[in-house]
């Protein structure tokens, strides 16, 4: 009967057989077999979905130990295919992330924790090791560019604080020339620009230190002038009593 897939009259066997011998483990693999629509025990390992939670066979569960066992090794085959079904689809995403984004940190950072998490499914260790090179790569190609903007924009702040003689931009300008330095000081490669940022400051140094003498003075002189308008504050408040 469930041979010639006609499930619904081998599926009225089963129960008339279990009538009689209700601890028949053979009728409720009959019905395990009906339920999962397959015509053979060995066509249970091909089913797309596991058995695990099927009423009939948590009876053979109770009832035959033999078969029990062979049913969990089909049921290890089914979750096993669709555990690398999962892994199939997540390196197809990872890998198609890994392709196309090269040249974004954030791409190949969610590329390379992708591949982190297969348990070295295909060759995702390899893939995630290069990521880790690209990042780095990219990590450095970032820190260059933003060590060379910081490197001109200075070079802007130490033109306008000649021009308009104001310490507040050269005071930017020796900061941009500071930071920009620190950053070449741990990138491979950077001595040429080291070198620059010293002959920048070498060129400036002098109005930089003119500029904040200026500015000291005019702090003090401010300081000065409210220091004279709290006394004479003080002064004729005291009349006034």
């Amino acid at each position: 009967m469930i041979e010639k897939e006609n499930y619904s009259e081998a599926e009225n066997k089963c129960y008339l057989l279990l009538s009689s011998y209700p601890d028949n483990s053979s009728a409720y693999l009959g019905l395990l077999l009906c339920d999962m629509k397959v015509r053979k025990k060995e066509d249970l390992a091909d089913c797309n979905e596991s058995f695990v939670k099927n009423k009939n066979y948590r009876k053979i569960l109770l009832l035959d130990k033999e078969m029990s066992a062979e049913l969990q090794g089909y049921i290890d085959t089914i979750n096993d295919r669709y555990i690398k079904g999962i892994y199939d689809r997540k390196y197809k995403q990872a890998l198609e992330i890994y392709n196309n984004g090269q040249f974004n940190i954030k791409s190949m950072i969610k590329a390379k924790n992708a591949f982190d998490l297969m348990d070295g499914y295909k060759d995702s260790e390899k893939l995630s090791e290069e990521c880790s090179l690209i990042i780095k790569e990219l990590e450095k190609k970032e820190k260059k560019t933003e060590a060379d903007e910081l490197l001109e924009r200075s070079l802007r702040f130490w033109d306008k604080a000649e021009k308009l003689q104001q310490y507040h931009y050269a005071k930017l300008a020796f900061e941009d020339l500071e930071n920009a330095e620190s950053i070449y000081h741990n990138l491979p490669e950077s001595e040429q620009s080291i070198i620059r940022c010293h002959e920048i400051y070498g060129q400036y140094s002098s109005l930089h230190e003119k500029l904040l003498k200026e500015y000291e003075e005019q702090k003090r002189k401010q300081r000065d002038k409210e220091e004279q308008r709290g006394k004479l504050k003080s002064f004729f408040t005291l009349k006034k009593k």
